[in-house]
């Protein structure tokens, strides 16, 4: 193969990454707009959080975009956060060799212990909740079955130092070629509705 075909090759994959994000924008606009008009559901974020680590060259390239909301239903706190879980969708297009969708309720000892504002340099605190499992490290005990998980913190001074007092991940993932404009809401806001009963 030339230089000219792989430099043609080197482009076209550029192009597809940037259809990929025209999509991934498209799909998080229309998740604001169906939290702010039709769910019970409030933004806790101005934008979604994406990893950003300029000497880390796979974060030259966003894979992951968080969003992250509280329920209406949860009492508003002096400190500006709700006293409830944080519900998180995480559009991951790379993790476990596919793209996927996480959505998770997050469960904090102390909604106070959260920062005043969350940005994108707390992502990894809330990215791929099932990235949380380490061999080396007892944090946090998964029951995973291929869609659902449930995570249990075993290690409280690690979550309250590092995690804001994190206790508990609950949720379930999926493909993103699964997630529509017409299956959006019963994906993402359906799905916090029973993780908050869980």
């Amino acid at each position: 193969m030339g230089s000219n075909s792989i430099n043609k090759n080197i482009a076209n994959a550029l192009k597809v990454i940037y259809a990929t994000y025209e999509n991934v924008r498209k799909l998080i606009d229309h998740l604001y707009i169906l939290a702010s008009e039709n769910s019970d559901y409030v933004s806790c974020t101005d934008k979604f959080l994406r990893w950003n680590k300029d000497k880390n060259i796979y974060s030259w390239a966003d894979h992951s975009f968080i969003l992250i909301f509280q329920s209406e239903k949860d009492v508003e706190l002096d400190s500006g956060w709700r006293d409830g879980p944080l519900y998180v969708v995480d559009i991951s297009l790379c993790d476990n060799d596919e793209a996927s969708v996480y959505v998770a309720r997050y469960d904090y000892s102390d909604v106070n212990m959260l920062p005043d504002r969350i940005s994108s340099s707390n992502h990894h605190l809330l990215h791929n909740p099932l990235s949380h499992v380490d061999p080396e490290d007892d944090f946090i005990k998964y029951t995973y079955d291929g869609a659902s998980y449930d995570g249990k913190v075993i290690d409280i001074a690690i979550a309250d130092k590092t995690y804001w007092g994190l206790r508990r991940i609950v949720g379930y993932l999926f493909p993103l070629t699964e997630i529509t404009s017409e299956n959006a809401y019963e994906k993402v806001f359906g799905e916090f509705d029973k993780l908050s009963e869980k």
